[in-house]
């Protein structure tokens, strides 16, 4: 299993389960909004990993919860960034916040493409873990990853899961405070 952490995002990760802990939340409203079906690079559909993205969300505002933060709101925006970098990086079987070659390298880049405006913002990305509670974990368990988690600096977030012609899933996390 791996992990690429980007040091700004994590703390909003954890943001969005507060709510969900403490029942301010039910898991549906912590759900990201996606598209319905998530393609693989071989062109079959992935129908679970509409459930494994809303996971990550549910399972990120439940641990925010427990430490009395504030849930993240899911964002449409920030769903469809988060699932261009897993897409993205399914496509290229690596790990990674920069793809160089692709459409959308940067985060920046992919914020703009779908029109999010931003005062703060942050991803968490990893890749060959099972599910969302295998991976929620091991960003807990990363110093830079939590960070983004638990960070009051995000209000939103957005999640996406991706598989390669492998088998191998690649996850996404964006984070995100609008202007």
């Amino acid at each position: 299993m791996r992990l690429h952490r980007d040091h700004s995002g994590i703390a909003a990760f954890l943001l969005m389960l507060a709510p969900l802990a403490a029942g301010r939340v039910t898991p549906a409203q912590a759900a990201p909004t996606r598209a319905p079906h998530t393609r693989t690079v071989a062109g079959h559909i992935d129908t679970s990993a509409d459930t494994a993205s809303e996971g990550l969300i549910v399972r990120s505002n439940a641990k925010r919860g427990t430490l009395n933060l504030p849930a993240l709101t899911r964002s449409p925006e920030l769903v469809r960034a988060a699932q261009i970098q897993a897409d993205q990086m399914a496509a290229s079987h690596t790990l990674t916040h920069h793809v160089p070659k692709s459409r959308y390298p940067r985060l920046q880049d992919r914020l703009h493409a779908v029109g999010y405006h931003w005062r703060a913002t942050a991803e968490n990305v990893g890749s060959g873990y099972p599910n969302a509670a295998a991976v929620v974990t091991a960003w807990m368990n990363s110093p830079g990853h939590s960070a983004n988690m638990v960070s009051h600096r995000f209000t939103q977030a957005g999640a996406g899961v991706a598989t390669d012609s492998n088998g191998v899933r690649y996850w996404v996390l964006v984070f995100g405070t609008p202007l």
